[in-house]
């Protein structure tokens, strides 16, 4: 899934690669953010939709892609921006934890 981004060299792969990793990050932390006050069962529905819509988000920015002559969309990069999202989430989960306890 990430052989597209190999075409333009290691260093740009790597490049991009961390660019939607690091872009979707605070997303995810923003998430875990909103759902903290809410109570287990509600918060863990809540993440999975927030989570849900991010997704959707990272596939449409693909599909967007797509309608570009010069872009081709690559489904492998919204998985690394879910992927990103869910750090940042876990990221803060656990800095809420450290702080708190």
């Amino acid at each position: 899934p990430l052989a597209g981004a190999q075409q333009s060299g290691p260093f740009l792969a790597v490049s991009a690669l961390l660019r939607r990793f690091l872009l979707f990050g605070p997303l995810g932390a923003c998430a875990g953010w909103a759902v903290a006050p809410l109570p287990g069962a509600i918060r863990r529905v809540a993440l999975f939709v927030l989570f849900a819509l991010i997704g959707a988000l990272a596939v449409g920015i693909e599909l967007g892609q797509v309608l570009l002559p010069e872009h081709t969309g690559n489904f492998g990069d919204a998985i690394v921006m879910l992927a990103g999202a869910l750090i940042g989430a876990a990221g803060f989960r656990i800095l809420q934890r450290k702080r708190s306890g």
